[in-house]
């Protein structure tokens, strides 16, 4: 025990200290939160404009009134997002504890995690050393859920009143999701689940899944050991988040077996599997489902009881014990549906790569199967990391396109976005569930500037790449030196990240992470839904935010630093809005005169296509965005008057 303990508390080669917080707490960032909060100020969209926390409450807090703490409705708002930002990181926080627990149980704490330099640089940046084993990540891990605690008990009753401060601990919430992402692809490396960031995810749709196997369905992040058994040929794997309803039931009907980890999983999934028939299992102590916990039977029983339908689901802890019953109840059921005279769907549906989904099929089938389903595809993500290494950061605008595919207009409106920006050279990484969507279109195949990383977590990877290309300047070690790297990303690295099909918690966690790193957001139509935006054209005094309505001393030294981008992070309404948007987010402050004036013609060429108002040829607000005249254009220099 004395041994472990040391491990713990040591964590690995310490690194040279140039910067001034290791472990950085919530007040270490608050003076370059302020930089950013100074500049852009919250706007928020309250749908209910009451405060339900407490038992004095429910509070009005509308037209400015007060609610029985004396909060008003802004703070109120703030906490909410906080919150939000809490349960998105600590989604990641606990699976990457849970994972390194299983692989130290498996590998003891001396399994070295067989990792480059770059794949800890997060690690290096908030907490000073480079781990070297898996008992070395418990001291990351450590700091990371006793900030989450310390930030959770803010959100209290009576607690912290500020609008600013409320919003600091947002950005504090944000930036140990992506410390614990970083520590999750570690350990997937090791625990060899996607090699990192491999995410060769397939669509269980009729025919794609081979019946004479047992399918086994895997929903949601982080289910122990089935990489054990993916390679058995008596086996198809399949792995989930779930998007459309119809198309997940369906999914789960060609199933022989469900198994549910944490993270993007239907809550309803209990009720639909057990209409088909088809038996649940738990993996994670996250989302117990109300399952009877049988990890104390053995392998056999609990497969007893699922194939006899005794029970329709269960827990299992033990990541082994779930791996068998899993392989027997994958089989099992198989054979069981073929002895029942169960005709599997692909047997009775005329496959064909030439519909076109047209409808006829559907309103004219019996059984009213689902019409996607006659098409016979199997959509390959498989993720192409190593062409990211042949890039250079500092040579292109880079575009980041992450989250789940949570889009009211469809993933066409994306395709477009980024077939727009790819043809004008833009490096661009996709990561999350949105990379399905965008491979449906093949613009994959099109473009060798568009980059799959794989999995959310996996997006870890390009921002440890522009943490290196920030920390090149001389003498900047990345160890301590968060507020200074950020700082350098926020004026050198043209760079904006895009949720299009934001939704989760998660989603918006990591968005909060990457605005505190000095990376603008952009939303899609959903992310409206997260009721706050951080605008550069929003005016809010901070320096008489606090609960009295006194000045505020510490808020006195608030002064921003003019950064060129408008918005640290903004909801677009429409595509065109969108497109609008990317081109002035890249705008830096140090930009040389050569290649400020390419990215205000591109602004101009874009603005010329897709701006509503056809009249303008020059937009409004293109004086942001010049310097002096060495910044404009030839062709525009008489449109464009300094």
């Amino acid at each position: 025990m004395s041994e472990k303990a040391e491990i713990f508390i040591k964590g690995g080669e310490e690194l040279e200290r140039s910067g001034k917080f290791i472990n950085p707490n919530v007040t270490d960032l608050r003076k370059w939160d302020a930089n950013l909060l100074g500049k852009f100020k919250p706007k928020y969209y309250s749908s209910i404009q009451q405060c339900q926390f407490c038992a004095f409450g429910p509070c009005d807090l509308s037209k400015n009134r007060r609610g029985a703490c004396g909060m008003r409705l802004n703070p109120q708002m703030a906490r909410e997002a906080l919150v939000m930002a809490i349960a998105g990181s600590s989604s990641f926080i606990a699976r990457a504890c849970e994972l390194n627990e299983t692989i130290i149980k498996e590998h003891t704490y001396f399994a070295a995690l067989n990792s480059d330099a770059n794949s800890t640089i997060f690690i290096n940046l908030l907490c000073g050393y480079k781990p070297e084993t898996t008992g070395d990540l418990k001291k990351a891990l450590r700091y990371a859920n006793e900030q989450i605690v310390h930030l959770i008990s803010a959100t209290h009753m009576g607690q912290e009143p500020s609008d600013f401060d409320f919003n600091s601990k947002i950005f504090h919430a944000g930036m140990l999701s992506l410390l614990a992402m970083e520590i999750y692809e570690i350990l997937k490396k090791i625990s060899g689940k996607n090699e990192g960031v491999d995410t060769n995810k397939s669509d269980t749709e009729s025919g794609a899944a081979d019946k004479n196997k047992g399918v086994v369905l895997i929903i949601g992040e982080h289910v122990p050991n089935i990489d054990k058994f993916d390679s058995d040929t008596a086996f198809e794997i399949f792995e989930i988040n779930t998007g459309n309803a119809s198309d997940f039931y369906n999914k789960i009907n060609e199933s022989n077996v469900v198994v549910i980890g944490e993270g993007n999983v239907r809550t309803d999934i209990i009720e639909k599997a057990k209409k088909s028939s088809i038996p649940v299992i738990a993996a994670s102590d996250r989302n117990l489902a109300g399952l009877a916990d049988l990890s104390c039977l053995s392998a056999d029983k609990i497969f007893k009881k699922l194939i006899s339908k005794e029970i329709s689901g269960c827990y299992i802890k033990d990541g082994e014990k779930l791996a068998d019953v899993v392989k027997m109840c994958a089989l099992g059921k198989k054979e069981t549906d073929k002895n029942s005279g169960i005709m599997p769907c692909a047997d009775v549906i005329k496959k064909t790569e030439e519909c076109i989904n047209c409808g006829p099929c559907s309103k004219a089938c019996p059984v009213n199967l689902n019409n996607r389903l006659l098409i016979d595809k199997t959509t390959s993500t498989e993720s192409r990391n190593a062409d990211a290494d042949a890039f250079t950061l500092e040579e292109n605008d880079i575009l980041i396109v992450l989250g789940d595919a949570n889009f009211p207009n469809g993933a066409q409106e994306l395709a477009e976005i980024l077939e727009e920006f790819l043809n004008r050279n833009f490096l661009i990484f996709a990561a999350g569930d949105v990379v399905i969507s965008i491979a449906e279109s093949a613009l994959f195949e099109k473009h060798k500037n568009l980059i799959n990383m794989g999995s959310l977590s996996a997006g870890i990877h390009i921002i440890e790449k522009v943490i290196e290309t920030a920390g090149k300047n001389p003498g900047k070690s990345p160890a301590g030196n968060f507020d200074e790297i950020a700082e350098d990303i926020a004026n050198r690295v043209g760079l904006v990240a895009v949720f299009w099909g934001a939704s989760t918690q998660e989603n918006f966690a990591v968005s909060q992470g990457l605005m505190r790193m000095g990376i603008p957001v952009i939303f899609g139509q959903q992310g409206i839904k997260y009721r706050r935006e951080l605008r550069g054209d929003i005016i809010i005094d901070y320096s008489r935010d606090d609960y009295n309505g006194n000045y505020n001393e510490v808020l006195k030294k608030i002064s921003p630093k003019n950064l060129s981008f408008p918005h640290l992070c903004i909801a677009a309404k429409t595509k065109e809005e969108a497109m609008l948007l990317i081109p002035k987010m890249v705008f830096r402050n140090f930009d040389s005169e050569d290649v400020r004036r390419k990215k205000i013609s591109r602004y101009i060429e874009i603005y010329r296509k897709y701006a509503a108002d056809k009249t303008k040829e020059i937009p409004d607000d293109i004086k942001n965005f010049v310097r002096s005249e060495k910044d404009i254009p030839e062709a525009y220099k008489n449109s464009i008057q300094k």
